[in-house]
């Protein structure tokens, strides 16, 4: 009988928590498994190249990185560590929240991650908006 009892309360709780919307990644860090990867030599950016660098446009950002100033660009691997791939330079400002940025060394992927102190920034490979060669 308590065997019985236990299947049918576990089926029970089974069916409930079913029927709910799963989600385990409404507010949390995007996997790394779930990423888009650069699928070809035409998603990377290799030294020479102009790209775009995202910013929050924040003051302590604004104080940090300046015009012709070099960062390191960071790229994570599948166990969360970061790997430099790249240096770059700051070009000029390209709107409120953005930076061109010339590559130095190395070759950047959408999603790449500048850093100059405890500042970070989004490697993007156009701004929003911009049309792109096809």
């Amino acid at each position: 009988m308590k065997v019985l009892i236990s299947a049918v309360l576990s089926l029970l709780l089974l069916s409930m928590t079913a029927g709910f919307p799963s989600e385990a990644f409404a507010v949390s860090y995007t996997p790394h498994e779930l990423t888009p990867e650069a699928e070809s030599e035409t998603d990377v950016v290799k030294t020479g190249s102009i790209a775009f660098m995202f910013h929050s446009g924040t003051e302590d950002v604004r104080k940090a990185i300046g015009i012709s100033d070099v960062l390191s660009v960071y790229r994570e691997d599948r166990f969360r560590e970061m790997h430099q791939v790249g240096i770059i330079r700051v070009l000029s400002n390209a709107g409120e929240n953005y930076y061109r940025i010339i590559v130095i060394e190395g070759g950047l992927r959408f999603g790449d991650i500048a850093r100059k102190g405890g500042v970070s920034c989004l490697i993007i490979l156009h701004r929003p908006g911009e049309a792109t060669k096809e």
